[in-house]
């Protein structure tokens, strides 16, 4: 037989084995996302030896896996969270949950808070078979170059225990008489050393009582432990072994004691504080130098604090210091007890905060019904009622920033109630600070998006201010030695920077006229933002930015021309963004090897570029591919890095590899074997020409085995832009307000998401623009049903989705989620969730009208759906929360009414008490959402059976008792 006969059999039964194989895969239900798992955290040691990661379903029990980089020595850790390695990269630690169905069972017998399961820190010590645990534990904490960590131990409630003491006792005696026979020994000595004993049970001391809990500090290498109870706070540094607590009892009065403990020099904890009174807001510096605590010998409620300082490396040469707030101003301004203590990165410095002298609470006297109660709204006010209400507590516990200089020993205020906001740079190491006095402008701050202020150039040694600026919007920052204060200045498209000392100022870019420094791509009726910078070198020598595409040199001082460092982005359409590999770096330095993310902006193709600073050779490609990178994690003194990738249809896996080889690395994962079972799709660019001429772009996904001689039903999507992400994989999830794009993929429909261009005045007309055009350019496609075509969309989406159908008969259902439905009462309203005024999202925001409602009336109600009501034809479904902090639900309340009114097919579900997207905790109302979007569309696209909620509602009467899923009769 002709060995040709063989390769064709062979042929053919492999063409067989996969269609057996995709006849097998089965299309996304909704009880598939709770297994569905997605990789977090992930990290590697600091010399990349060892990698660790976790995998964790959505809902129910993850797994932490760690191994050596070359994925050799693999184990695992159960419902592990927190994990850290050792400094040395000899152990693992992590907090370790009990198992998600027993937590959930005792949360469905109501089990009180204290009787829910309790954590397990579990410590694995490479190299030692066993794991060592220690429950119940509520936290631990270890510094980032320690080995050392700290944890504390939950109190456990003791069952209770039937009283048998009395029998006990007896039975003690009449032991002790037998023995006294067998010993020859008197029975009645006996019997009074039996009740001696009982005596002296009776009599134990009382142990003293404190909210405090046991703390153990250990280094799981060494085995070395310590423990210390009544422990109320703990604080761990950052780059040392050092550790601090504050042990806390009451007996008659409370009692503060403060320890520090560093094993280098210490045993054991050295007590370094003891007083009557409360201790708290413990911290120390990152080098464990120093320390500082707050401590209060106030009873009362309302306490007042001092400030202490401890400084010095080992026993023998500690000094502590108590600050009072009230010697910077006046006795009536006291250290704030809601600003935690923290130090400058060299531990040089401590800030702290003062505020105003706490009133003592007046006994209330009268009746609720005899009280008035009430918000007095006034023109005068610099914030609208609900924005006070809001933040009133803020401002009631408002703290003003402090420096305390430990060489000079010297405190000095930086703010105060004007000058509220001030930033010292350098990691709070700086000589010179800006502090931003905005009192001015607050009632028309208002009623904008970029607020203005007065700046002012503080010295952080003596407090003295300059005022560099006034009434500006450019939010300038300093440079990390304090030689410059730099901005970009949106009303000209310029980066500033002005010398401090010389108040010399300098635009940077003035040389550059055909680059453009902001966005591009900004169609708001506001000054567009720039693209941002990415850094300075040491000196301030070196102010680094970037356009669309690369990145530029500045020079601060003006004597050097800008520099294209990167070069290759424009000319090849990449934007190039740096990456920082290692948080403590803090300059560029001549000679780095820079890592940069790009993007592609016309295939969309991602990947990393890199150069050496400073040789004069652009940027060059590492890899570029039909994927989506994450931002790359490196070993803090190794080559070693992490990084994740994917597509649409490619779950983002989990790779390691060296020297930036990002190209090749190894799959350490393989999260979710079950979607190899289920229907995928692949995502696909598609270009077409609007209605008005211009070209625009958007992303096609297709189910898999997409057949283009048929007509499928399609749901059009949309928010702005979205192109950018044609390689993003979307975790088949339960929705927060959207279409799930692989779930409807995956169940045949056609999944079209439309990128958007907008002009100030017309957002309807521009979604109108886009979106149709977009949509009859696929109906031209020759795949797509055009009696089964639905849009979708959420808050901005969903006010498009409710003009939409006003304007056409395209659709044949629609969802909007969240939607504004008429501008003119939403004008005027409140975003509740942070209590300011609605308006400037309609003036130069996203609404994008450009003017106020007297000036621009017919633009607001022409772009209002309310008004085109009677025009409407396309069953809706809202979905719009009574919690809705950015959108108020009576937007949804006044179209819902109106087409209810009309004799219109509208529903709209609300999730009591859920917010402008559903929460994430909220998985039933998120299931819910998901099912019933499902059903909506699969109704009027694919003609499937109306559901009973679609059909009857579901009556008051009902509520909690049916969902109303089943097919209608």
């Amino acid at each position: 037989m002709s060995i040709f006969k063989y390769a064709s059999g062979a042929v053919l039964f492999l063409a067989m084995c996969q269609a057996a194989f995709a006849q097998q895969k089965r299309p996304m239900e909704h009880t598939d996302y709770a297994g569905w798992k997605n990789i977090t955290p992930y990290g590697l040691t600091r010399d990349g030896s060892r990698v660790g990661y976790g995998i964790t379903p959505q809902r129910g029990d993850g797994v932490f896996y760690f191994s050596r980089t070359d994925g050799t020595e693999k184990d695992s850790l159960q419902r592990a969270t927190m994990a850290q390695f050792g400094a040395s990269g000899g152990y693992i630690a992590a907090m370790v949950k009990a198992p998600f169905e027993v937590t959930r069972k005792m949360k469905i017998d109501k089990k009180k808070p204290d009787d829910m399961p309790k954590d397990t820190l579990v410590i694995k010590v490479f190299g030692q078979d066993s794991l060592r645990r220690y429950a119940p534990v509520v936290s631990y904490k270890k510094g980032r170059e320690s080995d050392w960590l700290a944890f504390t131990w939950d109190k456990v409630k003791p069952a209770p225990v039937k009283d048998t003491s009395a029998k006990k006792d007896t039975l003690k005696s009449k032991e002790a008489v037998a023995a006294a026979v067998k010993n020859e020994q008197e029975p009645a000595q006996a019997v009074k050393t039996a009740e001696a004993v009982k005596d002296s049970v009776k009599k134990k001391p009382v142990e003293k009582k404190s909210d405090g809990k046991k703390l153990t500090i250990a280094n799981p290498l060494t085995g070395r432990t310590l423990d210390y109870e009544h422990v109320v706070e703990y604080a761990v540094s950052d780059k040392s072994d050092v550790m601090a607590f504050v042990v806390t009892e009451k007996d008659s009065v409370e009692t503060s004691r403060v320890y520090r403990f560093d094993p280098a020099v210490m045993d054991s904890a050295m007590q370094v504080f003891s007083a009557k009174g409360k201790a708290v807001k413990i911290a120390l510096s990152e080098d464990g130098r120093n320390m500082a605590f707050l401590h209060s010998q106030d009873t009362a409620k309302v306490k007042i604090y001092d400030l202490y300082l401890l400084s010095g490396k080992d026993k023998q040469a500690v000094n502590m210091e108590r600050i009072y707030g009230h010697l910077l101003t006046d006795s009536s301004t006291v250290v704030s007890e809601y600003f935690a203590p923290s130090f400058s990165r060299s531990g040089n410095r401590l800030y702290f905060g003062v505020g105003a002298r706490p009133e003592k609470e007046t006994k209330d006297t009268l009746l609720a019904e005899e009280k008035a109660r009430f918000d007095l709204w006034s023109w005068t006010d610099d914030a609208l009622q609900p924005q006070q209400l809001i933040e009133a507590t803020r401002e009631k516990t408002r703290s003003y920033r402090c420096v305390y200089t430990i060489g000079d020993k010297k405190a000095v205020r930086l703010a105060d109630e004007n000058i509220r906001t001030v930033s010292v740079g350098n990691f709070g190491d700086a000589a010179t600070a800006l502090g931003f006095d905005d009192s001015r402008y607050r009632l028309e701050n208002s009623f904008g998006y970029s607020p203005c202020a007065d700046v002012y150039l503080i010295d952080v040694r003596t407090g003295a201010r300059t005022l560099m600026a006034e009434k500006t919007k450019n939010s300038p920052s300093l440079s990390p030695a304090g030689k410059y204060m730099y901005y970009f200045d949106s009303s000209d498209s310029s980066y500033y920077a002005m010398d401090v000392a010389k108040k010399h100022l300098v635009n940077m870019t003035s040389a550059l006229d055909s680059i453009a420094f902001y966005n591009e791509d900004m169609d708001m009726p506001m000054d567009a933002y720039p693209y941002g910078w990415a850094g300075w070198s040491e000196g301030d020598k070196v102010f680094y930015v970037y356009d669309k595409y690369d990145i530029w040199a500045l020079d601060p001082s003006g004597k050097a021309d800008p520099v294209n460092v990167t070069a290759t982005g424009r000319r090849d359409g990449i934007s190039l963004r740096n990456v920082t590999l290692d948080a403590d770096k803090r300059f560029f330095s001549i000679g780095d090897t820079l890592l940069f993310q790009a993007f592609d902006n016309k295939t969309k193709d991602n990947g990393f570029y890199s150069l050496v600073l400073g040789n004069g050779a652009p940027a060059s490609r590492i890899t570029m591919d039909k994927k989506m990178y994450t931002t790359p994690v490196k070993a803090k003194k190794a080559q070693s890095y992490l990084f994740r990738k994917g597509d649409f249809n490619h779950f983002p896996e989990l790779y390691s590899t060296e020297n930036m080889d990002f190209a090749g690395g190894k799959c350490l994962t393989h999260a979710n074997p079950q979607m190899d079972s289920i229907l995928w799709g692949t995502a696909e660019l598609v270009r077409w020409n609007a209605l008005d001429g211009q070209q625009l772009e958007g992303i096609l996904y297709k189910p898999e085995n997409f057949d283009p001689s048929k007509k499928y039903p399609m749901i059009v999507y949309f928010y702005e832009k979205y192109s950018s992400d044609l390689y993003r994989f979307y975790t088949p999830t339960p929705s927060y307000s959207t279409v799930n794009f692989p779930y409807f993929v995956s169940n045949g429909y056609l999944v079209f998401v439309p990128d958007i261009t907008y002009k100030a005045g017309y957002p309807g007309r521009c979604a109108e623009n886009a979106i149709i055009s977009g949509t009859l350019a696929m109906i031209d496609k020759g795949f797509v049903d055009p009696k089964a075509i639905g849009i979708q969309g959420q808050s901005w989406g969903g006010y498009q989705t409710a003009y939409l159908i006003t304007q056409t008969d395209l659709f044949a259902a629609a969802g909007a989620g969240t939607p504004v439905s008429n501008m003119t009462s939403a004008y005027g309203g409140v975003r509740w969730e942070s209590g300011r005024s609605r308006a400037p999202q309609y003036e130069i925001g996203q609404s994008r009208i450009g003017g106020t409602l007297w000036e621009r009336p017919i633009q607001y109600i022409e772009n209002s759906p309310l008004f085109y009501a009677p025009k409407v034809n396309t069953p809706l479904f809202i979905m719009h929360n009574d919690n809705d902090g950015a959108v108020p639900w009576y937007q949804g309340i006044e179209y819902f009414s109106a087409l209810r009114r009309l004799g219109k097919p509208v529903w709209m579900i609300n999730y009591n008490g859920d917010s402008h997207n559903l929460r994430p905790s909220s998985w039933g109302n998120r299931m819910d959402l998901s099912m019933r979007l499902g059903q909506f569309f699969g109704h009027y696209l694919k003609g499937e059976p109306m559901p009973q909620w679609m059909k009857d509602g579901i009556p008051a009467v009902k509520k909690g008792k049916t969902m109303g899923y089943d097919p209608a009769e």
